[in-house]
């Protein structure tokens, strides 16, 4: 590289020495039918526009010209303009335009009955002798009703110019001139069952066709050679771009196809008809076969072998045309001596050996070798998944090549790539990023193509080079990125779009839908591209429900060691958990990390789901196997799964372990992490495990877990269950300092508060006013909810009630309006004897506590008869009149409905008091005889 640019800086000085302007010198040329005009354009490059008899010649540099004397025969005049020449041909005359090295060569055809018959004078016939390929080279052989036509000698003479093309290769062989009919190529009706574009170019009924294609392009080889005019085609969609390559024996057609269509050949009595659309008849598979160290290649209607430069590469390929459309090769294979690719139509090869050649027979055709025959061994039969690939649209050129090969090709590209013009690397550089893709080697195909967009920005927006770059997203497990593929497109973009949805979605039905027709395409890629997809591809089958499909496929790749756990997956989908059981436990045994590591933990939920584990046995096995594989999304998918078993088995403490780990290891995922960890600590008080659990075991799970302990109704479950638990087991001494630390480690605020209310609580309940009133000094805040700073408040009423200082102990309830502060409230004023306030406290616990209707239960009717003690001693009349008007009747009949008319009646006013009074008195004696002396309010003095 450095040499190289160390050369091009060198270059570009030079240039920078030499005159502006190139100065074009043009001469000409007579022949048979046509004239021609040569120009020496050195390295500049060119475009051609006519327009009628008018041709513009416009060149990418600064130009002067020196022109002819005279002007050759059908041109008419020669005008210089600015970087260009305006070129005058005769009426109706055919131009021809190419490229020999330095040199450009424009050919007029006269179409006049005059040139014809020179033409056929001069040549014998109206398009001159067939030509043969190099002696030494390749051998082909014409049609079958003609004599095999010498090969060209070395003696060619000036007049007789070599042929090439924009394409280079290695083809040479012996110009013939150009005949004086061009076929004109006209739009025509699609055939019967197409609802395409469709043009019909006029060869004769003895000319056969071939076709095949690479990603976009498509080549259609005619076994003969004549000028096609395409200007009739000049406004339409498909073939507006198409264009012609005359070759030395043929003449080739090139399209460009546009996403989600593809070409077909039709034959008809006017000519041959190529239709381009979304729907194409399927060509019957041509079957190679061996025969005696040669390659039989049955075929109805041989036309002709021909030699064509490839367009690829620039090499020679051998075409095997038909005379009647229907049969292509739709497998390709590859051998050391040669590649017989997949066509559309006919055969081509790629000789890899000069000895390669290809014959026409009378049932098809016959590929040898010239020396020692070919060295194969019988073909296989065709695998189901490389036909069904075969019936698939493709967008890419990913050669089934060996890694060797593919890596001598890129090697290649890459030299070309840098030896290249700047501005003419683009394309070089997407054949390259193509063929490291095709090597799996997807960051250095990024790199390349991140290249090529910053020096050629318009190469960036076209659909190949989005699609390109997504390939290498999904190579560099980048699928977050990979979002450059078109809705519509090929068969193959599909296949795309669906590995990328299974890679950002595991086991995605909608990925498996995707891939179920378009994974046969896999088999057919490289070794390299093959081993990284097919595995995700038939596992993603699997678990999205495309489990026919996956066996389909499967069985193509009986052996594969990579496929190894999709077919185990395969076999547990369709129910054979025995042999799914006996296939992941093989797979345990992997050298492979992640296969391991898969079916280790695939084995385990198998084993759960048929009963032979409990969790606990479950998560104890898939733990044993996490050192199998760390740090990515499967490790984490383990860890919580070990803690979801360990949380149903009731192994708590292991649960906020492993997922604290888990949180350690996966500083990213930390927030969805908490919120777990959250989520199994809320449902911790309703686990039935945790009544069975040891007190030092529940007291150091919650000084693992402090900080969880939430605020208000969060926490309150775990909290009042600690106290419970604790208490139940008479351990307060053992819990009061667990619970004092777990308070004090809380920062200030609403959880410390409700934490410090449970400490409190629980020290109220031994008795330690003290300590109470400690807690809830110590844990004290502004921010705190209404539950908590109400339960808060009770005890510090409490405490204060206990120690019996009403006063501050109603400064505490003052501001709760609830059942507990008032029930605080009136024993407060019913110990302090202040009867009045009492009663207005009683009636609101009445109002709150007894029904409205109905027979009064022992707890209401205790309230009311607490109210109509209180009552009697502030000598409330007017509420024990409410109380006797109300209440009597309701009270069952018994000593408290007895004591409540009692307290109720109304006063001795007079004598006519006296007998009711001498009842009370006896009614009194009875009620305390069957009383308790501590009934409490009411109590007869």
């Amino acid at each position: 590289m450095i040499a190289s640019l160390s050369l091009a800086i060198g270059m570009t000085a030079r240039a920078a020495a030499e005159p502006p302007a190139h100065l074009v010198r043009i001469t000409t040329g007579a022949h048979p039918g046509f004239g021609r005009l040569v120009l020496e354009i050195g390295r500049l490059d060119y475009s051609l526009q006519r327009d009628a008899d008018r041709v513009a010649i416009t060149f990418s540099g600064d130009v002067t010209f020196r022109t002819p004397a005279a002007n050759p025969p059908d041109v008419v005049g020669l005008a210089v303009r600015a970087n260009g020449l305006d070129v005058t041909v005769a009426p109706r005359s055919i131009v021809h335009d190419r490229r020999q090295g330095t040199k450009l060569v424009i050919d007029v055809d006269d179409p006049s009955p005059a040139a014809v018959s020179a033409s056929t004078s001069a040549w014998g016939e109206d398009m001159g002798p067939n030509p043969a390929t190099p002696a030494e080279t390749l051998t082909a052989q014409p049609k079958q009703e003609e004599a095999p036509v010498p090969p060209v000698t070395d003696d060619r003479t000036a007049e007789t110019p070599n042929v090439t093309t924009d394409r280079p290769g290695p083809l040479v062989v012996a110009q013939i001139p150009t005949g004086p009919i061009a076929l004109i190529a006209t739009k025509a009706p699609p055939p019967a069952g197409l609802n395409a574009p469709t043009i019909q170019i006029p060869f004769a009924g003895g000319t056969g066709a071939g076709m095949f294609s690479r990603g976009p392009d498509t080549w259609i080889i005619f076994d003969e050679r004549k000028p096609v005019d395409l200007s009739m085609l000049r406004d339409d969609p498909v073939f507006s771009k198409a264009d012609v390559i005359l070759q030395p024996s043929a003449t080739v057609l090139h399209l460009t196809i546009p996403p989600g269509q593809g070409p077909s050949l039709t034959r008809t009595a006017g000519g041959w008809r190529v239709s381009v659309g979304s729907s194409q008849a399927t060509a019957d598979a041509l079957a190679p076969a061996v025969v005696e160290k040669a390659l039989e290649i049955p075929a109805n209607a041989p036309g002709q072998v021909v030699a064509i430069t490839d367009p690829h590469d620039g090499t020679t390929l051998l075409a095997g045309t038909q005379r009647k459309p229907g049969q292509a090769i739709r497998v390709e294979r590859r051998t050391a001596e040669f590649i017989l690719p997949v066509t559309d139509q006919g055969v081509v090869v790629s000789p890899l050996s000069s000895a390669i050649g290809l014959n026409v027979a009378k049932t098809g055709f016959v590929l040898t070798n010239a020396r020692d025959g070919l060295a194969l061994s019988p073909a296989p039969p065709m695998a189901e998944a490389a036909m069904e690939a075969a019936r698939l649209t493709r967008a890419f050129e990913f050669p089934a090549q060996s890694t060797e090969a593919l890596a001598w090709r890129a090697r290649r590209l890459a030299y070309d790539a840098a030896t290249t013009p700047p501005l003419n690397r683009g394309p070089r550089r997407m054949a390259l990023a193509e063929c490291l893709i095709a090597l799996g080697m997807g960051v250095e195909a990024r790199t390349v193509l991140r290249v090529a967009a910053k020096d050629d920005p318009a190469l960036a927006a076209t659909r190949e080079f989005g699609d390109l770059m997504t390939i290498a997203n999904l190579l560099s497990y980048r699928p977050s990125e990979a979002s450059g593929l078109a809705e519509q497109g090929t068969d193959e973009t599909t296949l795309w779009r669906g590995i990328r949805m299974a890679m950002t979605e595991e086991a995605s039905p909608a990925a498996a839908s995707i891939l179920a027709p378009t994974a046969a395409l896999l088999f057919t890629y490289p070794e390299e591209l093959r081993r990284r997809f097919l595995p995700l591809a038939m596992e993603t089958l699997v678990a999205g429900g495309q489990t026919a499909a996956a066996a389909h496929l499967l069985s193509q790749r009986p052996t594969d060691p990579g496929l190894a756990f999709a077919r185990a997956a395969l076999r547990q989908a369709t129910g054979d958990n025995e042999g799914a059981l006996k296939a992941f436990d093989t797979l345990v045994q992997s050298r492979s990390p992640l296969d391991h590591a898969r079916a280790a933990t695939r084995a385990v939920e198998l084993r759960l789901a048929m009963g032979k584990i409990d969790e606990k046995a479950a998560a104890e096995a898939l733990e044993k196997h996490l050192y199998a594989w760390r740090g990515d999304a499967q490790d984490l998918k383990s860890r919580e799964r070990i803690a979801a078993l360990d949380q149903s088995a009731g192994a708590w403490r292991a649960v906020f372990s492993i997922l604290r780990g888990a949180r350690q290891d996966f500083p990213a995922e930390t927030p969805e992490i908490d919120r777990r960890i959250q989520d199994a600590f809320a449902a911790l008080p309703r686990d039935p495990s945790i009544d069975r659990m040891s007190p030092t075991e529940l007291i150091g799970l919650l000084e693992e877990n402090a900080e969880l302990l939430g605020v208000g109704p969060e926490g309150e479950p775990m909290r009042e269950r600690l106290a419970e638990k604790l208490l139940a087991l008479d351990l307060p001494k053992r819990a009061d300092p667990v619970l004092t630390s777990l308070m004090r480690n809380l920062p200030p605020g609403p959880s410390r508060a409700g934490f410090g209310a449970t400490l409190a609580t629980l020290r109220l309940r031994e008795g330690d006013g003290d300590g109470a009133l400690l807690a809830l000094s110590e844990s004290s805040s502004d921010a705190m909810p209404a539950d908590i700073r109400e339960s808060r408040a009770l005890i510090a009423a409490k405490v204060e009630a206990k120690r019996g200082h009403v006063q501050p102990a109603l400064e505490a309830l003052s501001g709760l309006d609830t059942k507990e502060s008032d029930e605080i409230r009136a024993s407060l004023l019913e110990s302090n004897r202040n009867w009045p306030a009492a009663v207005e406290v009683l009636k609101i616990l009445v109002a709150r506590q007894v029904p409205a209707t109905g027979t009064l239960d022992d707890s209401s009717t205790k309230t009311v008869l607490r109210l109509a003690s209180a009552a009697t001693q502030a000598k409330d009349e007017s509420t024990l009149a409410m109380l006797r008007q109300t209440y009597s009747a309701r009270i069952p009949k018994g000593a408290s409905g007895d004591l409540l008319r009692l307290l109720t009646e109304a006063p001795v006013r007079g004598t006519d008091d006296l007998a009711r009074a001498r009842a009370e008195i006896g009614l009194a004696r009875a009620v305390t005889t069957t009383r308790e002396p501590s009934s409490g309010p009411g109590r007869a003095p």
